[in-house]
């Protein structure tokens, strides 16, 4: 199941890829301009735009956080 909700951490990772996208097209479209640890950084964007954009948001059950004090 692919979880993906519209939030700030959405628009973050999707900036993210872009940004590593635009890294690697800089480098086949003008090599001059690119350094050779650009293509480090765009993949380390990538990863983490990915991240953001399919992080599993946790639901916060009742039943799950409660907690009595015949636990403790």
């Amino acid at each position: 199941m692919v979880n993906v909700d519209f939030s700030p951490a959405l628009v973050l990772g999707m900036g993210f890829v872009a940004c590593g996208l635009s890294l690697y097209q800089l480098r086949r479209i003008q090599p001059e301009l690119s350094r050779d640890f650009d293509v480090v950084v765009s993949s380390i964007a990538i990863f983490c735009g990915g991240i953001l954009v399919f992080q599993v948001r946790a639901v916060c059950r009742p039943e799950v956080l409660h907690l009595s004090a015949s636990h403790l």
